[in-house]
């Protein structure tokens, strides 16, 4: 049976991964080039100004938040990423592979 714990994250403070066997991510993926044109203006300022403001962070794409991760712990990989119909933000699922 699996258990499911809620936690805030904070990336600048020690996480005990020991018992964790995954993280869920909410948060933006910066488009690709090829895609960035399938965001209307609106959307690419909102992604913006959330980031700057809320986090005092920037846009990170895909590859970015793999590295991040990776720098993190090695054994952490992305097994997938997925972005809600109709949402800015992506859904992202790390797990610790040893």
């Amino acid at each position: 049976m699996e258990e499911i714990y809620m936690a805030s994250l904070r990336w600048f403070y020690h996480l005990n991964i020991d018992t964790v066997d995954r993280a869920v991510l909410n948060s933006t993926v910066a488009p690709t080039a090829r895609s960035v044109q399938d965001l209307n203006l609106g959307d690419r300022d909102i992604m913006d100004m959330e980031m700057i403001t809320t986090f005092n962070a920037r846009e990170r794409p895909l590859e970015d938040w793999k590295r991040l991760c990776q720098d993190a712990h090695p054994g952490l990989k992305l097994r997938r990423s997925f972005k809600p119909a109709g949402s800015i933000m992506s859904i992202m699922e790390f797990v610790l592979e040893e």
